[in-house]
């Protein structure tokens, strides 16, 4: 994460062609929703999946940040039986940034 944006990859290994629906939580509250179907062909080259079109990016150009210390936090979005959405998150802890103005 960077001031500038958010980015990264996911998939769902038991369908690797599908592109997984992620969700940019910043300082805690949902920020936005996007589809992970860009193109990474560094995700194939690393052996991670056959299909290069896993990649997302949150542009933050343009929010309204204040100066300080932001976190992010992003999350596979998926739906289990019975239509409960479950959050999965992408990463072990939230990332964090500084703002200076």
């Amino acid at each position: 994460a960077t001031p500038e944006e958010v980015s990264g990859w996911a998939f769902n290994e038991a369908t690797p062609r599908d592109a997984v629906n992620v969700q940019l939580f910043l300082d805690g509250q949902l920020h936005a929703s996007v589809s992970a179907n860009a193109h990474r062909p560094d995700l194939v080259t690393a052996g991670v999946t056959s299909h290069p079109g896993h990649g997302f990016v949150f542009p933050l150009k343009g929010v309204d940040l204040t100066p300080g210390v932001h976190q992010v936090e992003v999350f596979a979005l998926h739906f289990a039986p019975g239509g409960t959405r479950v959050l999965i998150p992408l990463s072990a802890t939230p990332r964090s940034f500084w703002i200076e103005r």
